[in-house]
């Protein structure tokens, strides 16, 4: 028993058609799904970067108030409290004159050798015995001065830089007009031990009336911090940024507090922190100074009741062709299906305009002939 082979004939226009009613709809739809799987993408990255910069933002305002605590019960051992309530109740018996005097003498003479019994009286104290005990039990502390109510030294670890701590720049903060209140100075960089630290500031209150009566102030290195938050596993391209307020670079790749650089993100992140929307949504794109475009995670250390005008910024910023690279491959496939339908859409318009043209040629002659045949006939 034999089978004929059959033989399927389709024209070429009917072909083309068929092809661009296929490709072009599905690629258009491909186009579409693409783009929202990417605006998915973006939205997920923009949200992991936001946990990554909440997680440091926190991670860091749990140390500061350690590190708080930590003074705070430096401020209340035994012997911190009788240093300062000696040096105190030495003031009272003597008038304001003499005070300021005594004062004025050490402060003019610090740094000189007529200040060594005072100096050497202030170190071998006990409370001075157990700062240095806390110093050696966590280094991170480099140095800690205890001050009474008026600001002079009654306690350190080491020999202070000044010995009226009224004069220097935290007092203000921590005295609070009397009332006393806990400061945290914001951080600073040491060219020589090339580390990082803030300044922490903690009043002693009178037990009974809660006034201020004197202050502990610390040195706290931070470079144990920076160097666990560098260190966090990240995605490709992806870096975390942390700044002052104002913009100045505390720790990026590459970049210390030492080079005083600002970020490039800073200012399309401060207006998104001020703005509820921006804060809420946690993340931003925004085009850099050499024309990439970022997309940034970002969160703030607190308000500053909370973070004690600490006011540092913490970004997770990456390139956006970095961090949507998944999808790009698809996007440009579905793109360049788009493009071979509009071509052969094009060809195919080519196509039926030329083939009509030839069919009126040939119908043109056809019509002369009969014509001719008519009026010979007649």
């Amino acid at each position: 028993m034999s089978f004929e082979a059959t033989e399927l004939r389709v024209s070429l226009q009917k072909l083309l058609i068929g092809l661009v009613l296929v490709i072009v709809p599905l690629s258009i739809v491909g186009l579409y799904i693409t783009h929202r799987s990417d605006q998915s993408l973006e939205q997920t990255i923009g949200a992991q970067h936001r946990a990554v910069s909440e997680f440091v933002s926190h991670a860091i305002d749990q140390f500061m108030n350690d590190r708080v605590i930590d003074c705070s019960v430096m401020a209340l051992e035994p012997s911190v409290l009788e240093a300062i309530a000696t040096s105190n109740e030495s003031h009272k018996r003597l008038g304001d004159a003499a005070i300021k005097d005594r004062i004025d003498r050490l402060r003019k003479n610090w740094s000189t050798a007529e200040s060594e019994p005072a100096l050497k009286a202030i170190l071998a104290s006990p409370a001075s015995r157990m700062l240095r005990r806390r110093h050696q039990t966590d280094p991170r502390f480099l140095r800690i001065t205890v001050a009474d109510q008026t600001g002079a030294t009654v306690a350190a670890t080491d020999k202070p830089v000044d010995y009226l701590q009224a004069e220097e720049s935290y007092w203000p903060a921590v005295y609070a007009a009397g009332r006393g209140a806990v400061t945290v100075r914001n951080v600073l960089y040491d060219a020589v031990s090339r580390s990082h630290y803030v300044g922490l500031a903690v009043p002693v209150l009178e037990k009974d009336s809660y006034g201020f009566i004197g202050a502990v102030y610390a040195l706290v290195d931070i470079g144990g911090l920076l160097r666990q938050i560098a260190s966090r596993p990240m995605s490709a391209g992806a870096k975390i940024i942390i700044t002052k307020g104002d913009g100045t670079v505390i720790m990026a790749p590459g970049v210390t507090l030492a080079n005083g650089l600002k970020a490039e993100e800073y200012t399309a992140v401060r207006d998104a922190l001020t703005d509820p929307q921006g804060r809420q949504t946690g993340y931003l794109t925004t085009d850099l100074f050499n024309g990439r475009r970022n997309i940034v995670g970002l969160a703030d250390t607190g308000p500053p009741q909370e973070n004690r005008n600490l006011g540092w910024i913490v970004m997770v910023s990456q390139d956006m062709r970095e961090a949507t690279a998944p999808l790009r491959g698809v996007g440009n496939f579905a793109l360049a299906m788009v493009i071979l339908g509009l071509l052969m859409l094009t060809l195919t318009a080519v196509y039926v305009l030329l083939h009509r043209r030839e069919e009126f040629e040939e119908i043109e002659p056809l019509g002369e002939n009969l014509a001719a045949k008519m009026t010979s006939a007649t």
